[in-house]
């Protein structure tokens, strides 16, 4: 699936909708001036640089580089703090290795089952279970659950009818397993 989210340029000038105005007094801005640096890979928040330090927020919009502060003019932006240099910092330079050739990019590690986890609530046996029961034997006449799920508790009398509907499977599966299995010395 495609991402579909707006993505800055890294350092763009945006405004970056604070996101807890309880915090803020009733003259400071919401919209704070700032560089994009990212998304948050969890929440895809963004991450925007702004005077007073770092924000993370959703509602960002692009603005023009002439209405920034001068604290975020882009000579703040041109090397990176990790870099080994960078204005008003000096580490020096790391000694060359001879003969090392350039790294080899290593594959993505993907989780087993695709690397995502399962939506829409399936996540658990006990979920799988309802669903197949509720695939198999229909809703439960008079249970909110059935009908409308979202944590509701299902009804004592869906709850007996599922056990039931459990015991029947369970009981079908160990005849089935009794009828391939054998005695030794027995003849087929």
């Amino acid at each position: 699936r495609e991402y579909a989210e707006k993505v800055f340029r890294f350092g763009q000038g945006v405004l970056v909708w604070c996101p807890d105005p309880s915090t803020l007094s009733k003259l400071s801005l919401r919209w704070q001036p700032g560089r994009w640096v990212g998304r948050l890979a969890g929440s895809d928040e963004n991450i925007v640089i702004c005077v007073d330090g770092v924000h993370y927020g959703r509602s960002v919009r692009q603005i023009p580089e002439d209405e920034l502060p001068a604290d975020l003019q882009p000579l703040l932006f041109q090397r990176l703090p990790w870099t080994l240099s960078f204005p008003g910092r000096s580490f020096g330079k790391l000694p060359a290795d001879e003969g090392e050739k350039e790294p080899k990019a290593l594959p993505p590690v993907v989780a087993p089952g695709g690397g995502q986890r399962p939506r829409g609530g399936a996540c658990t046996r006990t979920t799988q279970e309802t669903r197949r029961f509720q695939q198999e034997e229909g809703a439960t006449p008079g249970c909110r659950a059935c009908h409308s799920p979202g944590g509701t508790p299902h009804s004592a009398a869906c709850r007996f009818r599922r056990e039931k509907w459990q015991q029947q499977k369970a009981g079908v599966t160990a005849e089935a397993g009794a009828s391939t299995t054998r005695p030794l010395g027995t003849a087929p």
